[in-house]
């Protein structure tokens, strides 16, 4: 696994650490059942990419407790993402 942090307090990672990421996060967040925009919105503070922000907000969106504040909380890439579609 190549993960590395950047003097921007994001983390850094080749395709196959980020892909185990997501495979963890869909596991931890089935186990849970819900999470909180906010949560999703720090998670998504680490990630250097708005590509890897927005897979992580669209993957996380369903387990979502508060679903009506979801998009101003988690903001950035999905915001870009819907203006942009």
């Amino acid at each position: 696994m190549h993960i590395r942090s950047t003097s921007t307090d994001h983390i850094k990672m080749d395709a196959w650490s980020f892909n185990r990421l997501i495979d963890e996060l869909k596991k931890t967040l089935a186990a849970a059942g819900s999470v909180w925009s906010t949560q999703v919105a720090e998670i998504m503070k680490l990630l250097a990419f708005d590509s890897s922000q927005l897979q992580v907000a669209k993957m996380a969106f369903r387990y979502a407790q508060d679903k009506g504040a979801y998009a101003s909380v988690v903001g950035g890439a999905l915001n870009k993402f819907i203006q942009n579609f």
